[in-house]
């Protein structure tokens, strides 16, 4: 699966401070009980971008929210007019 994919699925990618091995992605919307969702994806599996392996990621992320009471909605981010 590809970045694009990730992205487009609500998540971002999250860059650690400390190097690893793998690819980490956080879901941009927390659960209602405050629980994030991060994902690592090593580099062998990124490559798995088939229909069965979408549906089940698909399907893992919304058990993971009903799970956690749902997700948040993330805030908006107040524009200030520039004067």
């Amino acid at each position: 699966m590809d970045e694009a994919y990730f992205l487009a699925i609500g998540f971002e990618r999250w860059v650690s401070l400390l190097p690893l091995q793998t690819t980490m992605y956080v879901h941009r919307c927390p659960a209602r009980d405050g629980a994030r969702l991060y994902l690592s994806i090593p580099p062998t599996a990124a490559a798995e971008s088939s229909a069965a392996a979408r549906a089940s990621l698909e399907a893992r992320v919304e058990r993971f929210f009903s799970k956690h009471g749902g997700r948040t909605p993330v805030a908006l981010q107040r524009l200030t007019p520039v004067t």
